[in-house]
């Protein structure tokens, strides 16, 4: 922060890389025109919306298991309660529309199927980069365990 006028200090914008911006941009848009192309309109939207929603949480650095730890650890409480906020938005959001059966002309369904291959690679790379990203929640259970035996 530097002072260039009545003694007051004023923050400099913080420089950021445009390329990773531009990246993620582009791949949400040729993922969302593919989609369309290959499915149907809705299911790019609702792939839009879900990645909407993904950059959003991890631009906040939203995450479930670091929220834990934090309450645990230091006593922070602020992202467990945003987690109980958003789980009963949810709730309010949802329980009306399964309730209903068949709200906006489309059955409520679970979405069940045998598991494949592709279950199983995916699962596989989601564990892979829980672990990598320092986000798993067995090993966030781990730390706090390890964390609460040392503090108490």
């Amino acid at each position: 922060m530097t002072d260039t006028t009545a003694g007051q200090l004023r923050p400099q914008p913080i420089p950021f890389d445009r390329g990773p911006i531009w990246f993620t941009s582009l791949a949400l848009a040729f993922g969302t025109l593919a989609i369309w192309q290959l499915v149907d309109l809705r299911q790019a939207v609702l792939f839009l919306i879900g990645s909407l929603m993904g950059l959003t949480l991890y631009h906040a650095s939203f995450g479930f298991t670091g929220g834990w730890r934090r309450m645990v650890v230091e006593g922070r409480g602020h992202a467990m309660r945003a987690q109980m906020l958003m789980i009963g938005v949810a709730a309010i959001a949802f329980i009306p529309l399964l309730t209903l059966g068949n709200p906006f002309g489309q059955p409520l369904v679970g979405a069940t199927a045998p598991v494949g291959v592709s279950v199983l690679l995916g699962a596989a790379m989601f564990g892979l980069g829980m672990q990598l990203g320092g986000g798993c929640g067995s090993g966030t259970l781990f730390t706090v365990g390890g964390a609460a035996r040392a503090c108490w």
